[in-house]
């Protein structure tokens, strides 16, 4: 993947983390004291599709997911929260609960 490339997909993926993160965040948070990137977790779904093991490859190498938790790490959030990539078939964000937390799936 060419270096503009990768420059725009995660401008895009940050865009619409972001985007997504308005919706947990416009809700009351709860003061909490201590670390806050303790509420933070990342998740790498390997692909299915062996066509995007390289798209797969580069973001853990460049620890995407990583660089998404340290910019969002001073937001406050009530309760545990999972930034996930995985492939959907599609370039997608978007925010759900899985098993009960909140979740924010990157596709790609």
């Amino acid at each position: 993947m060419s270096s503009w490339r990768w420059k725009l997909a995660t401008a895009v993926v940050i865009s619409m983390l972001l985007l997504n993160l308005a919706a947990v965040q416009s809700q009351p948070a709860v003061t909490q004291s201590g670390d806050q990137s303790g509420l933070l977790s990342t998740v790498y779904v390997p692909p299915n599709n062996f066509g995007f093991q390289e798209v797969y490859n580069l973001l853990r190498q460049h620890n995407a997911l990583e660089k998404v938790k340290e910019i969002l790490s001073p937001f406050q959030s009530p309760e545990q929260l999972t930034i996930e990539t995985t492939e959907c078939g599609a370039v997608n964000s978007y925010y759900q609960r899985k098993n009960f937390k909140p979740t924010v799936t990157i596709c790609y």
